[in-house]
């Protein structure tokens, strides 16, 4: 098993799960804690076998995330994985390449069924309502669990159509500005989807170099608004992939 290590220089007092909440960092459900000669280790005790909760910077890579804290693991073939990170209740998705060479899985909030005609719908858990008057149960409101996930999901859904709006002429330049998307908006996103299906904070996402600029924030998002499958529908259709060359497929009438 590989799991973080971390360290809270020059502390002596027990940690406790407001302290993680006043560092950014996620409670931890089996907090295991221990001295050392720079203040308290700490990490999760089921990820991390006795053996590795020890702290050896000289076997150990460390990274100083501020406020006297710092985040570790042994060696580059000892990071975290996604499968030891992965929640239980991990929804599906697409599985996106990141950083660090390992497959992501990140959840679909809207799926494409078909691309002519145009059609979608909504893969997020939803509450049903019986209808008082057809006597049918129809689904309502998206759980309240995933709503900030749909939120991300017509965010970024504005911003791709907007991306396509610049293409065309005529288009008012305020129109476009107000939904535009830079990296800077990307990346914390991104690191909300990512944490859906994973136990990961930006600070254990960054230590794992996981966004990078050519490959990260902007998978992950295109893969939350189901970007794969509607590539795919739409390759079948015409014979064309999105970036408009000709494919061995042929396309279908």
């Amino acid at each position: 098993m590989a799991g973080f290590l971390y360290l809270k220089k020059g502390q002596s007092n027990p940690i406790n799960d407001d302290m993680l909440k006043d560092w950014n960092l996620d409670p931890i459900l089996n907090l295991s804690q221990a001295p050392c000669r720079e203040g308290m280790l700490f990490c999760d005790g089921a990820l991390l076998g006795e053996a590795q909760f020890a702290y050896v910077p000289d076997r150990q890579n460390w990274i100083d995330i501020g406020n006297g804290l710092s985040i570790g693991y042994f060696t580059d073939d000892d990071r975290p994985t996604p499968k030891e990170r992965l929640r239980k209740d991990a929804m599906r998705g697409h599985l996106v390449t990141l950083g660090d060479g390992n497959d992501w899985l990140v959840p679909i909030a809207r799926q494409w069924t078909s691309v002519d005609p145009p059609a979608q719908q909504i893969a997020l858990p939803a509450a049903f309502q019986l209808n008082f008057q057809t006597g049918e149960w129809e689904a309502s409101e998206i759980v309240p669990k995933y709503q900030r996930l749909w939120e991300i999901c017509e965010q970024f859904s504005d911003h791709q159509v907007a991306e396509i709006a610049r293409s065309i002429e005529g288009v008012e330049g305020d129109e476009i500005a107000q939904v535009s998307l830079t990296m800077v908006d990307a990346l914390p996103l991104a690191c909300e989807v990512l944490a859906v299906n994973y136990d990961l904070t930006p600070i254990e996402i960054s230590a794992l170099g996981l966004m990078q600029s050519d490959i990260g924030p902007v998978d992950v998002l295109l893969a939350l608004i189901d970007q794969p499958t509607f590539d795919d529908l739409y390759q079948k259709k015409t014979g064309y992939n999105r970036d408009g060359a000709l494919t061995s497929n042929g396309g279908t009438d």
